[in-house]
């Protein structure tokens, strides 16, 4: 049951005010209370912002630090009044600090639980003006070819309906122009003809605009940011993939000159990565803004998740390295390689096989390979029936010479054949876990071409399909975009390029988490030493403690008058005087005091002399 206390304060923050009572009590689940005392920061400058603040009772002041290290106060908080609604659905970096003058009682909405709870009831996002989840995502099911099971989808959405609706007018306008014709002929037959043109050429063209726009996809998961598109006239098929991790800046576009852009509140948004190649630009994407603020947020989320992982697993070594958890280091993922398959010499080559290291080996499709040996193994026929012709036609017999230059040709189709099927069969395009290399090979003396490209390097992979044969036969070329390149590295006319795209993809993924993991793995398994380290120090001091401290090799400084020693006149009976060392200063003949205040008919005190030494005689 939530707390009412929560729930009375909460109410009244403008951002939660039109939320139904069901909805505002799953809210309060991201709501904690915290005191402060007086002097003590709620926050410093700098820091990444945890969510928002609403004051209960208590009062503080905003300070920022300015370039000359000097701090100003700039501002000031009191009782029922909050801070840093900016920072409840969006990340951003405190830019003042926030300390107490008072004692201080507060709420904290926490933006990372907030947004937990939005991710299981996506019913809030309307209410808190987040653009809406796909539902059908919710039940489990898939929503697009090659969605992971692990994926989870926060948008699916299209060009505004302004993209197609825009070339209605067209239709509209041969509509009017041929109706007003057919109203003007006379004859029945010919005007009703004339009307059904009139109808069935604009709404045929008017379909079609609308097939092309709910063709295109933007599609945006937990993981990744993908653009689908096709084209019905051109047979046309593109995919472009972008991951979070590699979005370095998103912008909204909304030009001045479009008024129906203000007007209908679309635009374009732009995705930059580290490569010019790998860009992506969203044409007249409704909400730009909005679906802008969920990209950052998304990779806001994604990196704090990372985060937050890798600090529960730092977390759990450091336990077992102290030895406050004896559960065993948990066991590596599986590996999802593909298995080996048959690639050797068979015919016709195969256009994917797996070695038996794992890689993964593509080759052009068969019918890149047809259009090759066509023309070799049409003459080859050819040479063939020469062979024969002479023997099936008797008026031939006599031409011995066609048999003899048949077998001449035959051999050289032959080698022809031979030369088209090895220059395609040699081309290969492999990825392995660490690389993707690209290999033409050309016969006799011609150049071969090697190149090898880092899976760190790769920025982002799409593919298109264009025209009718390659829509049959399911062919097209893979696009592979680098990291601080402004050309792609093609994979040419490969089968299914959809799923080579996703074997490149998952690859990558792998290939980063196991170097990830290895750079963690060699940082934890230090860090668990040194903790080893001083865990040992510090559970082997407490024994020490109990014996005795080796004497100082230093003079201490004088005691503090409080803890003076008694003076050495105070000495009980019949315990001799305890001789001074050689190496420690003597004390004065006249005592502590050096003298100072002896009074002249006063005998010197005996027990200050030391031995040996005469009497001073005194002045009378």
């Amino acid at each position: 049951m939530p707390d009412r206390f929560i729930l009375t304060h909460i109410r009244r923050l403008p951002v939660f005010r039109d939320l139904p009572p069901a909805m505002l009590e799953l809210i309060a689940g991201a709501v904690s209370v915290y005191n402060f005392d007086v002097g003590e920061y709620i926050y410093r400058q700098g820091e990444v912002s945890r969510g928002l603040y609403v004051f209960v009772a208590g009062q503080a002041v905003l300070t920022q630090t300015g370039p000359d290290g000097l701090e100003r106060q700039v501002g000031a908080i009191s009782t029922n009044q909050y801070v840093n609604e900016d920072a409840l659905l969006r990340p951003r970096t405190e830019t003042v600090s926030l300390r107490a003058i008072s004692p201080v009682t507060l709420l904290l909405v926490d933006r990372q639980r907030l947004l937990t709870i939005i991710d299981h009831h996506p019913e809030l996002r309307p209410y808190l003006g987040l653009p809406p989840v796909n539902r059908r995502t919710a039940s489990g099911e898939r929503a697009f070819r090659g969605q992971r099971e692990t994926e989870r989808i926060l948008l699916v959405t299209r060009r505004h309906w302004w993209a197609w609706v825009r070339y209605a007018w067209f239709a509209i306008i041969v509509l009017v122009i041929l109706v007003i014709i057919a109203l003007s002929i006379e004859n029945g037959l010919l005007k009703t003809a004339l009307l059904g043109v009139a109808i069935i050429f604009p709404g045929l063209y008017a379909l079609y605009q609308y097939i092309e726009w709910r063709n295109d996809t933007v599609i945006i998961t937990d993981q990744r940011l993908m653009r689908v598109e096709h084209q019905i006239l051109s047979f046309k098929e593109s995919r472009a993939v972008i991951t979070l991790d590699s979005i370095q800046e998103t912008n909204t576009i909304v030009p001045d000159y479009d008024l129906f852009a203000r007007l209908f509140n679309y635009g374009t948004i732009e995705i930059k990565t580290a490569g010019e190649a790998g860009n992506m630009v969203l044409p007249m994407i409704p909400n730009p803004e909005g679906v802008q603020d969920l990209i950052i947020e998304d990779r806001a989320r994604h990196e704090q998740q990372h985060e937050q992982h890798e600090l529960n697993r730092i977390s759990a070594e450091i336990d077992r390295a102290l030895g406050f958890d004896d559960a065993p280091a948990p066991p590596p993922q599986p590996d999802d390689a593909p298995r080996p398959t048959k690639g050797g010499f068979r015919f016709p080559a195969p256009m994917r096989y797996v070695t038996p290291d794992g890689d993964v080996v593509y080759r052009k499709h068969y019918a890149l390979w047809f259009r090759q040996i066509a023309a070799p193994l049409l003459f080859m026929l050819l040479m063939i029936a020469a062979i024969f012709l002479p023997a099936l036609i008797p008026s031939l017999s006599a031409y011995g010479i066609i048999s003899v230059m048949g077998i001449g040709g035959f051999i050289l189709s032959a080698i022809w054949f031979y030369i088209a099927d090895w220059d395609w069969r040699n081309d290969l395009y492999i990825v392995s876990d660490d690389t993707i290399t690209i290999i033409h090979k050309r016969p006799l003396w011609l150049r071969n071409e090697d190149d090898r490209i880092l899976l760190s390097r790769v920025d982002n992979v799409g593919y298109d399909k264009e025209g009718f044969w390659r829509s049959l036969f399911n062919y097209g070329d893979v696009r592979i975009s680098l990291i601080g390149a402004d050309e792609h590295k093609v994979f040419y006319a490969v089968a299914n390029p959809h799923e080579v795209q996703s074997e490149i993809l998952r690859r990558q993924a792998r290939a980063q988490r196991k170097i990830a993991e290895a750079e963690e793995r060699s940082r934890r398994e230090e860090f668990s030493k040194y903790m080893q380290v001083y865990h040992q120090k510090m559970s082997g001091a407490a024994p020490q403690a109990a014996s005795a401290p080796p004497p100082p090799s230093y003079q201490p400084a004088p005691p503090q008058p409080h803890t003076l020693p008694a003076p050495a006149g105070d000495r009980p009976p019949n315990v001799p005087s305890r001789r001074q060392s050689d190496n420690m200063p003597r004390p004065s003949p006249y005592g502590r005091d050096g003298g100072a205040g002896r009074s002249s008919n006063r005998p010197s005190n005996l027990s200050g002399r030391p031995p040996n030494v005469p009497r001073r005689r005194e002045d009378r």
